[in-house]
C-alpha cells in the first residue's frame, strides 16, 4: 500500500509540472514516468489513463522542442545542427558515394533591406526558403539549411562522377532568380552565387564548408559555381553582408551621439588575408582578426566595430569634417598595422580602407554600403584608401532597379544586337562582323553597354546575357547567310566566363550546328585570374573550330607569356593606338611592331576605331589584315547591316580590282621617315 501511495503522490507531482516542462530534464522525467506506467496495475483505471495522457503530452512537447531547436523559423529550413548530423551519418560511405557541400549567398540582398526595409528582406528570405525546400523535396540524399542572414548551405550525397551537385546548384540559382513579390506594385529579382566543394575521405565537413565558402566568393567574381583547392580557401564567418545591421546594433551598445550629419563609416581590409590564412590556418586567422579588432577598439572609445566579411572589418565613428575623418582613419591604420603573433607565427598586417560620409546616424546603412564600394575602388586602383564617390558608382538603389530592368529587357526586346563590319584591306571585302549589345531604355534612354554589362558581371547575370547574345547571333548569322552574306560573327565574352569550367561546353552545345560561323572575342587579361581553366577552355574551343580573337590589345596589362600560349587566331589593336595614327609619331611604331609580332605568332590583325582615310592607308602599308570603325560603318541593326552588305557588294563589283602588297623595303623606308 505504501508503494501505491508513493506512486500516486508522484503521479500528482508529475501532472502538476507538465505545464512547466521547459524547466524539467525531460528525458529523465519521461524515463521515470514510463517506469511508473509499467506499474499501472497498482493504479486506478482513471489515474493510469491520465498518466498515459500526461506522458504523451510531455513526449509531444519534447519532440516539438527538439524540432524547434533544429529549425530556422523564418525560412522553414533546417539549421546547421541538422547539416552536421546529416554529414556524420554519411561519414563512412561504404557504398562508394561522395558528399558535396554548397554555400549560396543572395546577391544584392542587402540592397533590398536598405531600400525597402527589413520587412521586405524577411519576405524575400521566406520565399527563397520555400523555393529551396521545393528543391530539397525532389531528392532523398539532399539537405538544404539556412546558415543565417542571406546564406544557405546544402550537402548532397551522390555517386562518384555524376553531376547531381552541379544540377542542384543550377536549380538553386534558377529558383532564386524568379521575381519575388513584395507589395502590390513592387517585385524584386535577385540572383544567387554558389560555391561548391567535395568532402574528402577523412576530412571534416567544416573543411569542405570553408572551401565552398571561398568558392562562393570566387563565384561572385566569376559569375557561376566554382571549385577551389584548399590553398585558396577563405573562412566562413556568418551571414555575408549582415555587418551593416550589426553595426546599428553595436551602436546601441556603444552609442554615437548622432548630433548632426557627422557620422562616417569605413571598411578596413586585411591585405593578403587569403595567403596568410592558407599559411597559418583557419583558427589562427580568426585569432588574427580578433587581435586586430581589439587593437581598433583600443585606438578610440567612441567607435563602433564589427566584422563584415572574412578579411574586412566595418567601423562607424563621428568626425566634424572629411579631413578629420581621414586623419582619424590614418590613426587607426597606424595603431593596427604591424606584427601580430598568432599560433607560433608572426604576421605583418597592413590595411587598405574605404570610407564614406558625413551623414546623419539614420543613414548608417547607406554609409556602410558606400564604404565597401569605396574599398573596392581603392583595391581596383591600387590605392591604400579611397572615399566613396557617387559619380564613379551611382546610387545603389538605382543599380538594383537597373538589375531587374535588365533581365526584363532581354525578354522584351529593349536589348538588341548591332553589327559592325570588318573589312579586309587586301581586297576591300567584308570579312565578318562584331556583334555589339545595345539597350534603348524607354525611360532612361540609351544606356552605355559598359554600365549594364558591369552590373551583369557583378550580379552573375553575365552568363545569361552572353547566352542570349549567342542565341541571337546564331539566328542573325543564319539570316545573313540566306540573304547572301554568309559571314562569321564575333561575340564578346567576359573574362569571368572564360574561367567558368561549364561555360565552354555550354557554348559548344549552342553553336554546334554553326561551328566556324560564330567566333568569340576576349580581352587580353581574360586569363589572368584563373589561367589554367581559362587556357583549357580556350583550347577546347579552338580544337572544336571556334575562332578566338584577342580584343582591345594594348589597353590592359599585356603579357607576352600569355600571348604566346593563347590558342587564338586574331589580335585586335585597341582604338587608342589607331584613332590618331596619322598625327602621332609613336603610335605608328607601336602599331607596326604589334602587327609583325602577331603575324610572327600566326595571327591575323584587326585595327579597331579606324575613322580616317589616312589611317586606313597607313594600316594598309603596315600590313594590317582587317579594319573596323566609323570610316567603314558604325554598329548597325541587323536589317541595316544586310543593306550595307548588299550595297558594298554592288559597289565592289563595279569598282576596278586592285590588290596591294607591302613593299619589301617597307621597314627601311619607314625607319628613314622616322629619322
Amino acid at each position: 500500500m505504501a508503494i501505491v501511495l508513493a506512486q500516486l503522490n508522484f503521479f500528482e507531482w508529475f501532472c502538476g509540472f507538465t505545464a512547466h516542462y521547459e524547466a524539467l530534464q525531460l528525458d529523465e522525467l519521461l524515463t521515470t514516468a514510463l517506469v511508473l506506467t509499467s506499474a499501472g496495475a497498482w493504479l486506478s483505471y482513471h489515474d493510469a489513463r491520465q498518466l498515459r495522457y500526461a506522458v504523451a503530452e510531455v513526449q509531444s512537447l519534447k519532440e516539438q522542442a527538439d524540432t524547434a531547436a533544429r529549425l530556422d523559423i523564418l525560412t522553414g529550413l533546417p539549421n546547421r545542427r541538422v547539416l552536421e548530423d546529416f554529414a556524420s551519418h554519411h561519414e563512412d560511405r561504404l557504398d562508394g558515394s561522395e558528399l558535396t557541400v554548397l554555400i549560396s549567398d543572395l546577391n544584392h540582398f542587402n540592397e533590398v533591406n536598405d531600400t525597402h526595409g527589413h520587412r521586405a528582406g524577411d519576405i524575400v528570405l521566406r520565399e527563397i526558403g520555400a523555393r529551396f525546400r521545393a528543391v530539397q523535396s525532389d531528392h532523398d540524399d539532399l539537405l538544404i539549411v539556412r546558415f543565417g542572414g542571406d546564406e544557405f548551405a546544402c550537402v548532397i550525397r551522390h555517386q562518384h562522377g555524376d553531376d547531381l551537385a552541379e544540377r542542384v546548384a543550377q536549380r538553386l540559382q534558377a529558383a532564386a532568380r524568379r521575381p519575388i513579390h513584395l507589395e502590390s506594385d513592387l517585385d524584386v529579382e535577385l540572383s544567387v552565387s554558389v560555391g561548391m566543394a567535395r568532402v574528402r575521405q577523412g576530412a571534416s565537413i567544416d573543411d569542405a564548408l570553408a572551401e565552398a565558402d571561398a568558392a562562393m566568393y570566387a563565384a561572385k567574381r566569376d559569375a557561376g559555381p566554382a571549385l577551389l583547392p584548399v590553398s585558396e580557401m577563405a573562412p566562413f564567418q556568418g551571414a555575408a553582408g549582415s555587418w551593416r545591421r550589426r553595426l546599428l546594433e553595436r551602436h546601441v551598445e556603444r552609442p554615437l551621439s548622432g548630433n548632426g550629419p557627422n557620422v562616417f563609416a569605413a571598411a578596413l581590409r586585411i591585405d593578403r588575408y587569403n595567403a596568410v590564412r592558407a599559411t597559418i590556418g583557419h583558427s589562427h586567422s580568426n585569432q588574427l582578426v580578433r587581435e586586430l579588432t581589439e587593437r581598433l577598439a583600443a585606438c578610440a572609445d567612441e567607435i563602433v566595430i564589427d566584422r563584415m566579411s572574412p578579411d574586412t572589418i566595418g567601423v562607424a565613428f563621428e568626425a566634424r569634417t572629411e579631413d578629420e575623418a581621414l586623419e582619424f582613419l590614418e590613426q587607426l591604420r597606424t595603431g593596427t598595422e604591424g606584427s601580430i603573433a598568432v599560433g607560433g607565427h608572426v604576421v605583418d598586417v597592413t590595411i587598405t580602407f574605404g570610407y564614406a560620409g558625413p551623414a546623419a546616424l539614420g543613414e548608417l546603412r547607406t554609409l556602410a554600403e558606400q564604404a565597401q564600394i569605396a574599398l573596392d575602388q581603392a583595391l581596383a586602383s591600387h590605392r591604400k584608401s579611397a572615399r566613396f564617390c557617387e559619380a564613379e558608382y551611382g546610387d545603389p538603389s538605382d543599380r538594383l532597379a537597373m538589375m531587374a530592368e535588365m533581365r526584363a529587357a532581354l525578354a522584351s526586346g529593349e536589348i538588341m544586337l548591332a553589327y559592325q563590319p570588318k573589312i579586309r584591306l587586301q581586297d576591300n571585302s567584308i570579312d565578318g562582323a562584331e556583334a555589339l549589345i545595345r539597350w534603348e531604355h524607354p525611360v532612361r534612354g540609351r544606356i552605355a553597354p559598359d554600365d549594364f554589362v558591369q552590373i551583369a558581371e557583378e550580379t552573375g547575370d553575365i552568363r545569361e546575357m552572353t547566352e542570349w547574345v549567342l542565341q541571337q547571333a546564331i539566328q542573325d548569322q543564319m539570316l545573313m547567310a540566306r540573304c547572301g552574306s554568309d559571314l562569321p560573327i564575333y561575340v564578346n565574352v567576359s573574362g569571368r566566363l572564360i574561367g567558368d569550367e561549364g561555360f565552354a561546353q555550354r557554348l559548344l552545345e549552342m553553336i554546334g550546328g554553326v561551328i566556324g560561323k560564330i567566333g568569340i572575342e576576349i580581352t587580353e587579361t581574360a586569363v589572368i585570374d584563373n589561367p589554367e581553366i581559362a587556357m583549357s577552355n580556350l583550347r577546347l574551343l579552338a580544337d572544336a573550330g571556334v575562332r578566338v580573337s584577342i580584343d582591345d590589345y594594348g589597353a590592359g596589362m599585356s603579357s607576352l607569356n600569355y600571348l604566346k600560349q593563347l590558342p587564338v587566331q586574331e589580335l585586335k589593336i585597341d582604338r587608342q593606338f589607331i584613332t590618331h595614327l596619322a598625327e602621332s609619331h609613336r603610335d605608328p611604331l607601336i602599331v607596326r611592331s604589334t602587327i609583325d609580332l602577331a603575324h610572327g605568332l600566326g595571327m591575323q590583325v584587326t585595327a579597331e576605331g579606324v575613322e580616317s582615310e589616312s589611317s586606313r592607308a597607313l594600316l594598309r602599308v603596315m600590313g594590317c589584315d582587317l579594319i573596323q570603325g566609323f570610316l567603314i560603318a558604325p554598329a548597325l541593326p541587323i536589317l541595316s547591316f544586310l543593306r550595307f552588305c548588299r550595297d558594298h557588294r554592288e559597289a565592289e563589283a563595279s569598282a576596278p580590282q586592285e590588290r596591294f602588297e607591302r613593299p619589301a623595303d617597307f621597314w627601311l623606308l619607314s625607319c628613314a621617315m622616322n629619322e
